[in-house]
């Protein structure tokens, strides 16, 4: 396996030593590959979080403002009214 140690004692111990490093090799390599593929999912999904955060944001903040305005709104409406009953 890829473990087993390497042998290049003969041409043919090379040979199959050879083998196993390049078979390692490229394990390694898909590896990274799958690694890679992973870190660029976790990046789309933080880029995706970091969206949705903002966006709530930015609705609280109208909500907010919504709420503020009604709010004022209301106040003046009493006010108004305060003011017309103590005018009678």
């Amino acid at each position: 396996g890829v473990n087993s140690p390497v042998n290049v004692t003969t041409t043919v111990d090379a040979n199959t030593s050879l083998a196993k490093i390049e078979n390692a090799i490229r394990m390694v390599s898909d590896q990274r590959a799958n690694l890679g593929a992973f870190q660029n999912r976790l990046e789309s999904i933080k880029n995706s979080t970091e969206y949705a955060i903002e966006n709530l944001k930015a609705s609280y903040a109208q909500i907010k403002d919504a709420t503020m305005t009604d709010e004022v709104v209301a106040a003046t409406t009493n006010s108004i009214l305060t003011q017309s009953a103590m005018a009678m």
